[in-house]
Formats: C-alpha cells, sequence, structure tokens
C-alpha cells in the first residue's frame, strides 16, 4: 500500500511538472504569434520601402548611362547648358581697408594687466575666506 502511494505521488509530480513545462511552452508560442503579425507588418513596410528605392537608384542609373552616352567631351554644349553654366561676377574682391584680426598690442597689454589684477583679487578673497573660518 505504502509502496503504491510513493509510485502514485512520483507519478503525480512527474505529470504536474510535465503539465508546467507545457503552459510555459504554450505561454511562450502565444506570445511569440501575438508578435508575429507586427514583425510580418514591419517586415512587409521595410521591403516596400526597399523595392521603392530600388526603383529610384534603377531609374537613375539608367538616366545616368543614357546622359553619359549623350554627352561626349568633344561635342558642344547645348545653349541651354551654356546659359545655365554661365556665372556673374556681382561683387568683386577687395582687400579690406580695415584689418579683421584684433589689435595684437592693445590685447597683450589688457591680458599683461588682467592677470595681475585677477591674482590679488583671488588671493584677497581667499585671505578673507580664511579669517571667517
Amino acid at each position: 500500500m505504502r509502496d503504491r502511494s510513493l509510485a502514485a505521488d512520483t507519478v503525480m509530480v512527474s505529470l504536474t511538472r510535465q503539465r508546467d513545462e507545457v503552459q510555459a511552452r504554450l505561454e511562450r508560442l502565444q506570445k511569440i504569434s501575438q508578435e508575429r503579425p507586427a514583425l510580418l507588418t514591419e517586415y512587409q513596410n521595410i521591403e516596400r520601402d526597399y523595392t521603392t528605392l530600388r526603383k529610384s537608384y534603377e531609374e537613375l542609373l539608367a538616366r545616368l548611362q543614357v546622359g553619359a552616352g549623350r554627352l561626349t567631351p568633344d561635342m558642344p554644349l547645348p545653349n541651354a547648358l551654356v546659359e545655365k553654366a554661365k556665372t556673374q561676377i556681382v561683387d568683386p574682391p577687395e582687400v579690406p581697408r580695415i584689418p579683421i584680426a584684433p589689435n595684437r598690442p592693445i590685447m597683450i597689454m589688457c591680458v599683461l594687466l588682467a592677470a595681475p589684477i585677477g591674482g590679488f583679487t583671488i588671493s584677497g578673497l581667499s585671505r578673507v575666506n580664511s579669517r571667517r573660518a
């Protein structure tokens, strides 16, 4: 009787474990099946975008090949292209009358005056702080 009870308990534990494994697997598969339509839609969007870009690329490549066959270096350019290629100088370049860079002697003098003033100010502030402490 005791052996039967022990065997039944063992079978019950084994079946419970198998049921839990199958249930976990079922939940995982349901999660994947719920995500699948979203993945499929995303794949279709990417495929559609790729097809559109590929078509545009092939059209540009074809236009480039046709254009390369039309124009050769020894062939004169059409008047429309010559008109577009013309440049017009609006304002000729000239040397500025006033230098653009800062006045170096004044800048050096300001730095030489500001450095000692800044040093004395910092040392004075540190002296005031040390008296308070």
